[in-house]
């Protein structure tokens, strides 16, 4: 649904900014959105809770050298915020990390106004360094033979990146940001639906979840949401 606090969009020109081996600005958001949401479950202890996790799925483009090249933006993206952080707080670079989390922030709020976001302070500003260095970053892909085993019990957060190793009923835990760049073809409706899973479970934190998706699979998704309530 356009209003949906839930969804946002990709850019249209995805594939072009890949091709430039340029950083969608989709992705920036929704990963600082996605630390922005660690940073709160650590800020108030889920992390100390037995089967409690915060994840999110970035599903690119299925060729395999997409998803390294996905792999390489997610890891720039979240040294450049550690890297930002940790400058002297006179520096420009700290300025502009912290205004770019701040203004994620906001908006988060403005949408939403979640019920356990705690306030943008010095304290929370260390759990958002914590969210960073602590997240596990895991590829799934056909480069490697089979799908590494996610130990939920000792990570709190993780990315996970891939493709098929991802859709093929695959329990991710705490899914709470999903950024789906694939394009609907005729064979992948099956697995389109398959990668419905944030419909889950997710009263818990459901505050905190957001969608990613281009404009052409929000349609798809409307449609067969009215073709099976019909």
């Amino acid at each position: 649904h356009k209003s949906s606090f839930h969804i946002n969009t990709i850019e249209n020109e995805i594939d072009e900014l890949i091709s430039d081996n340029t950083r969608p600005r989709s992705l920036v958001n929704a990963l600082q959105t996605f630390i922005i949401g660690v940073a709160s479950g650590l800020a108030n202890g889920e992390d100390k809770e037995v089967n409690n996790n915060r994840s999110m799925i970035i599903h690119p483009h299925s060729e395999t050298k997409d998803h390294l090249k996905f792999y390489t933006y997610t890891k720039g993206i979240l040294e450049e915020l550690k890297n930002g952080l940790l400058t002297n707080k006179k520096d420009d670079a700290y300025r502009e990390t912290l205004d770019q989390l701040k203004k994620v922030y906001e908006n988060f709020k403005k949408k939403h106004s979640p019920k356990n976001l705690p306030k943008f302070d010095d304290d929370f500003l260390a759990f958002i360094k914590i969210a960073i260095s602590e997240t596990l970053l895991i590829e799934f892909n056909a480069r490697e033979r089979r799908i590494p085993d996610v130990k939920w019990k000792d990570i709190y957060s993780a990315i996970l990146i891939g493709g098929v190793g991802l859709e093929r009923g695959y329990t991710v835990k705490g899914l709470t940001v999903s950024y789906l760049s694939r394009h609907v073809g005729g064979k992948q409706q099956d697995t389109l639906l398959q990668r419905a899973r944030f419909f889950g479970y997710h009263k818990e934190y459901q505050d905190f979840i957001q969608i990613y998706l281009s404009k052409k699979l929000q349609e798809w998704y409307q449609q067969i949401s009215q073709i099976n309530n019909n």
